[in-house]
């Protein structure tokens, strides 16, 4: 992030907006430090232009649907998008219902349209840091302004205190507020979420023993359940593994009602976790909630990453296609 901003903020006193800032344009080096790449479409600050720079509406602000003068708030509100992008893996314009016909484009100009902070997303996130990517993303020009001003005394300007770790990847001191190291860009955990993420993985592989080898769904079910007990308070995002394997064991006995309970506790602690919305919108297609089952699996299918995976997302959304289109009655479902 760090790295970011300062390759703004030298382009900026060169009075050249970047006019395009996206993931697609932020690479990294050997030592992965972020750079801002392709100044393709990169004009001189004050000119006065229609700019839509193609492929990337959804990445720039309101304002750039009229004639404007491009100024530095075009670079401010894309770099406000790529770390809410970060620091929540959605974009902050993303319409809720999958099955919108809504752009994040259109909800992007829709005035009416607020994001939702980035805590809501990820309570790891200070409120701080959440706040100030609101402003970067804001459609005031004055608010992203001091938005960039606040970012920058946190990731660029002020001296590491109390309140640096060492980046167990690379190191170097790094802020404990922040998901990921403002050095190298990977994400990190303070001392005790690291001493609660073994435990938790050290009891999810004894759960997972416990259902795949010793063949004991019940006593599985107990362990992850005590582990989820234990930790419910600490929000810490690994626990979906065990909601989501909780979930799994339930869809495998049938217990499709319960297995939905389960995906949806889980969803509370990562809401975009694909195996979550997998699990759920199985469970849902067996209850013959078609609508909802179609809504998680299209947000899981947006998600995934994996072909294994969305090739099998894929065929469960043919399978609803074919078992959920129509009632008895000859109406339509969806």
């Amino acid at each position: 992030m760090r790295a970011c901003i300062e390759g703004l903020e030298d382009a900026h006193a060169t009075k050249i907006i970047h006019g395009d800032i996206k993931p697609g344009n932020i690479l990294f080096d050997v030592n992965n430090v972020p750079k801002i790449a392709d100044f393709g479409v990169a004009i001189r600050l004050g000119k006065e232009t229609t700019f839509l720079g193609p492929g990337s509406l959804k990445w720039q602000p309101p304002e750039l649907e009229r004639d404007v003068v491009v100024d530095e708030y075009t670079d401010y509100f894309s770099l406000g998008v790529v770390a809410y992008l970060l620091y929540t893996n959605r974009h902050p314009f993303y319409y809720e219902d999958p099955s919108s016909l809504f752009s994040e484009r259109d909800n992007i100009k829709d005035e009416n349209f607020i994001p939702k902070p980035p805590r809501d997303f990820n309570p790891s996130v200070s409120i701080e840091i959440s706040n100030i990517i609101k402003g970067l993303i804001s459609r005031i020009k004055s608010d992203r302004k001091e938005a960039f001003e606040k970012v920058k005394i946190i990731f660029g300007e002020i001296q590491l205190s109390d309140t640096k770790i060492t980046c167990p990847h690379c190191s170097k001191p790094t802020f404990k507020d922040g998901p990921r190291c403002v050095e190298c860009g990977k994400k990190i955990f303070t001392e005790e979420q690291i001493d609660i993420a073994e435990d938790i993985k050290k009891n999810l592989e004894i759960a997972k023993s416990r259902f795949f080898g010793d063949l004991l769904p019940r006593e599985a079910i107990e362990k992850l359940d005590q582990i989820i007990f234990k930790y419910k308070d600490e929000k810490i995002p690994l626990l979906a593994e065990c909601f989501s394997f909780k979930a799994y064991i339930l869809n495998s006995r049938h217990l499709y009602l319960e297995a939905e309970q389960a995906a949806t506790e889980g969803l509370n602690f990562m809401s975009n976790h694909v195996d979550l919305l997998h699990t759920r919108g199985y469970s849902r297609s067996r209850m013959d909630k078609y609508r909802e089952a179609k809504a998680d699996l299209q947000l899981a299918l947006r998600y995934a990453v994996d072909d294994k995976k969305k090739d099998q997302i894929n065929r469960l959304l043919n399978e609803i296609a074919l078992r959920g289109p129509y009632n008895k009655s000859g109406f339509k479902r969806f």
